[in-house]
């Protein structure tokens, strides 16, 4: 399993909302009958439940989706271009983070929740994915190749991003760092935050015999200490 094929399969962990999902296609004016589509599953996909509770953006089918989390009819907030995935309110619930694959690499990208506002945080080379708001907002932690091999793919590691200045943290992986499993092949993935900001945690996953055994949690310091 290649390094940038592995956080596909990994990304069925994520936690999926429940309940059913309606998705209906809005038909022409003239048309005589009308088609719906409802979805109780999904496989690779993911939700994000808004800080008020009352809509989930769902990612299906490489489109987002916004969905009155009672049920019913959905809206599209991207084009089937943009490739979004792993969709994540920020706490004030004004903005989204996806990772997306316009341009044939995962980046970070923000839009509003109505799908305007789209704007690219992160570029290169490298795949960056698991996008994780902090609890002030104010920064976003996620899995990255970045500083690796820009061709062959390099070790997931955990970053962090600061939002307005775009200033880009290392936080696993460091030099002289120690920590579980690190005496072999690893990687870092799926980062959360501990709710007061001081912590970034993440699954680390042991490479063994070309196989991902991911049943560790672990955690740093979130200022890269």
């Amino acid at each position: 399993m290649s390094r940038r094929t592995f956080l596909q399969a990994a990304a069925g962990t994520a936690a999926l909302a429940g309940g059913a999902v309606g998705l209906v296609p809005e038909p022409a004016a003239a048309a005589p009958h009308r088609a719906t589509l409802s979805f109780t599953a999904a496989t690779n996909g993911a939700a994000t439940l808004a800080p008020a509770g009352d809509r989930l953006v769902a990612e299906v089918q490489n489109i987002l989706w916004s969905i009155p989390r009672a049920g019913g009819e959905a809206t599209a907030l991207t084009t089937p271009d943009l490739e979004p995935t792993r969709p994540v309110y920020a706490p004030d619930g004004k903005t989204l983070a996806v990772c997306a694959y316009r341009g044939g690499g995962f980046h970070l990208w923000t839009l509003r929740p109505d799908g305007t506002g789209l704007r690219q945080l992160t570029d290169g080379p490298w795949d960056d994915r698991g996008p994780a708001w902090s609890p002030d907002g104010t920064r976003i932690a996620f899995a990255s190749e970045r500083g690796g091999d820009p061709v062959q793919g390099s070790p997931y590691r955990v970053w962090v991003l600061d939002v307005r200045s775009r200033r880009l943290i290392q936080l696993t992986g460091l030099p002289g760092q120690d920590g579980p499993h690190q005496d072999g092949a690893w990687e870092d993935f799926d980062p959360v935050w501990s709710p007061d900001g001081a912590r970034v945690f993440f699954v680390r996953g042991r490479l063994v015999n070309a196989a991902l055994d991911a049943r560790t949690i672990a955690s740093v310091p979130a200022d890269g200490a």
